[in-house]
């Protein structure tokens, strides 16, 4: 007696349910792998635009920092840094930073479109930098912005002058001012004879309005020129500005 042998090629119950899990598997397995990949790329950008920002801002400043012209004024020397009212915490402070500095006319050529008078008011060779955080009244968020004004009486300081924005999403601008006499640190600079040796520079920076991520804090130590100009004593002397040549 011969047996029929029929092949069964179709799939069992078991074997059907084996390849869903699989396949299943491996489309969450991926679909993970895809959200990491994104959301790595996502922070890695995030960081990335803040740091640019503040590397910018850093710079900025220390450029400004090099060309540090001391010139007795009224008030004492052309360097005045004031700290924030709330130092309670680091992501409060909102300090400001003044002083003066010399440099050529085209030291000012690249400047950008947030400004507040025309650029001819500003064209000389001596200059009153200001730098300080402002903030929007429609956001809430805080941008550094940097003022020059032309200095026509240095003794007197120039109040005016052309504002910048320079750098978003700072959520605190700490000046910090060290004495090498002293060895200290100090938190505001109102000295009526010099600058100080070192200027810490110390911005928080973030844009992230849901706290996904952690805000980026950057910090640098710029050193000021140390000039052997001879300093008038005389409040009532103006200082031809023509004469001051760029260091």
């Amino acid at each position: 007696m011969k047996l029929n042998r029929q092949n069964n090629s179709a799939f069992t119950l078991v074997e059907l349910v084996l390849a869903t899990v699989i396949g299943a598997l491996v489309v969450i397995v991926a679909l993970s792998a895809y959200h990491n990949v994104s959301r790595n790329r996502t922070e890695a950008d995030y960081y990335s635009r803040l740091m640019a920002q503040g590397r910018y801002a850093l710079n900025r400043i220390r450029d400004d920092l090099a060309n540090f012209y001391p010139c007795n004024t009224d008030n004492g020397i052309s360097f005045v840094g004031i700290p924030s009212v709330d130092t309670t915490a680091a992501e409060n402070h909102s300090d400001q930073l003044r002083f003066y500095v010399a440099a050529e006319p085209k030291f000012e050529k690249n400047l950008d479109h947030f400004t507040e008078v025309p650029l001819e008011q500003t064209a000389g060779d001596l200059y009153e930098i200001e730098y300080q955080l402002k903030t929007n009244e429609n956001d809430h968020t805080k941008a550094l912005y940097r003022r020059i004004g032309t200095l026509i009486y240095p003794q007197q300081g120039n109040p005016a002058g052309r504002s910048m924005r320079i750098a978003q999403n700072i959520k605190s601008l700490q000046f910090e001012y060290y004495e090498k006499s002293s060895d200290l640190w100090q938190s505001q600079w109102h000295h009526n004879r010099a600058g100080p040796d070192l200027v810490r520079v110390s911005m928080l920076l973030s844009d992230d309005s849901q706290n996904k991520f952690k805000p980026v804090m950057i910090s640098q130590e710029i050193a000021l020129p140390r000039r052997t100009d001879d300093w008038s004593n005389n409040d009532n002397q103006q200082t031809d500005t023509t004469e001051l040549s760029a260091p």
